[in-house]
């Protein structure tokens, strides 16, 4: 009986021993997953980061040309009108017939 409880009692501890191992091993290597997982997590973080300054300036570029888009049809509407009451208007009209004189 006494044979028996030290082989039992051998056997516990040593199984004891070996489940600690491994419960370090396991903890270890959760830890470097951990550590892994962290360092990709501010990685994506910064690339996020630069991703977002970067569309924000593509669209305060996209409005900057679309304002100076309006700017311009804005321009060429009123050259548009100007040139047309400066073709209708009779004190003109020797300038528009010369222009249309050399064009011909």
């Amino acid at each position: 009986l006494t044979k028996v409880h030290f082989n039992v009692t051998a056997h516990l501890e040593r199984n004891n021993a070996m489940l600690m191992e491994k419960l370090d091993n396991i903890t270890l290597k959760l830890g470097e997953a951990l550590a892994k997982i962290e360092q990709t997590t501010d990685t994506c973080k910064e690339k996020q980061d630069m991703l977002s300054d970067t569309l924000q300036t593509v669209l305060d570029e996209m409005r900057a040309q679309n304002t100076g888009i309006r700017d311009l049809e804005h321009k060429m509407d009123e050259c548009t009108m100007g040139l047309g009451d400066f073709m209708t208007n009779p004190k003109h009209a020797p300038i528009v017939e010369l222009y249309a004189f050399q064009q011909s």
